[in-house]
């Protein structure tokens, strides 16, 4: 896989960590998807600011401990995400599933 190959040559390069998070959720697959984007945010010191890719992890990491059945962390991460979206028009779809998630967590 191309993003795994990038994670070996660069390490300290952040998003391909966060887009192999964002593809193992859409697996199901929340260990593996929280492996990928905890180093991620390991890497928080190389953030690009207004970088999307930053505000994708939180969104991730949402689905990834929904998925795992921790609905505080999930919460937590929605909430940051929502947060860092608002108002973003590449993030309205993700916003607004975040916002839906949120509401289904009771």
């Amino acid at each position: 896989m191309f993003f795994q190959e990038a994670v070996r040559i660069a390490p300290s390069f952040y998003p391909p960590y966060i887009f192999l998070g964002g593809l193992f959720t859409e697996e199901d697959d929340h260990m593996r998807a929280l492996e990928y984007l905890q180093k991620a945010l390991l890497l928080k010191e190389f953030f690009i600011i207004d970088d999307p890719n930053t505000k994708l992890l939180y969104f991730y990491l949402g689905r990834a401990y929904q998925q795992k059945g921790d609905k505080i962390a999930s919460k937590d991460n929605f909430r940051i995400f929502a947060s860092l979206a608002k108002g973003d028009k590449m993030m309205a779809n993700e916003y607004k599933a975040a916002l839906e998630l949120l509401r289904s967590q009771k």
